[in-house]
């Protein structure tokens, strides 16, 4: 079951990122951290009501924003939509006892029925550029558009990680 996340559900989503953190980093994977993704940053997208939850067995397992806001850098490639209506995906997660069991696709199929159903022209979303997501958005015809640089919340002290970003016209 997926569905729109709520104020009650903050602290158990929190759980959920920090367990999906934890494996990144066991992975060597450091562009998500304590600081990222915040408290903050969840109870802004339930307020903006663009916070998105599955569940397996009454728990979240999994979550994805779904709002418009594109990073400045996103100006700079060249999107195959040029259209106003863009859906974008940010911070999909799945916890890491749920992983490999088609959550993340079917979160990405919620998403496009989303877009779809309110009219978006194309979906976009960006990933690190080591994170085994990259596959799963491959898989389901997601083009690469290019290459964005951010610097990880939290880690100032560190380079840059190259962002992969993807497109699909819906």
């Amino acid at each position: 079951m997926i569905r729109q996340a709520n104020i009650k559900d903050a602290a158990e989503i929190m759980e959920c990122f920090k367990a999906v953190v934890a494996k990144m980093q066991s992975m060597g994977l450091y562009n998500w951290s304590e600081a990222y993704p915040s408290l903050e940053k969840v109870t802004a997208d339930i307020e903006n009501e663009s916070l998105f939850v599955t569940l397996e067995d009454g728990r979240i397992v999994g979550m994805m924003t779904l709002d418009e806001k594109q990073d400045r850098q996103y100006v700079h490639l060249k999107w195959a939509s040029e259209g106003k209506r863009i859906l974008v995906v940010h911070r999909l997660a799945i916890h890491p006892d749920c992983q490999g069991k088609g959550m993340g696709k079917r979160l990405m199929n919620f998403a496009e029925n989303f877009a779809l159903h309110n009219k978006y022209e194309a979906i976009r979303l960006d990933v690190y550029k080591e994170s085994p997501a990259r596959f799963l958005y491959q898989s389901m015809d997601y083009q690469e558009v290019g290459t964005v640089y951010f610097v990880p919340k939290g880690q100032k002290d560190m380079d840059e990680f190259p962002f992969l970003c993807y497109e699909k016209i819906v």
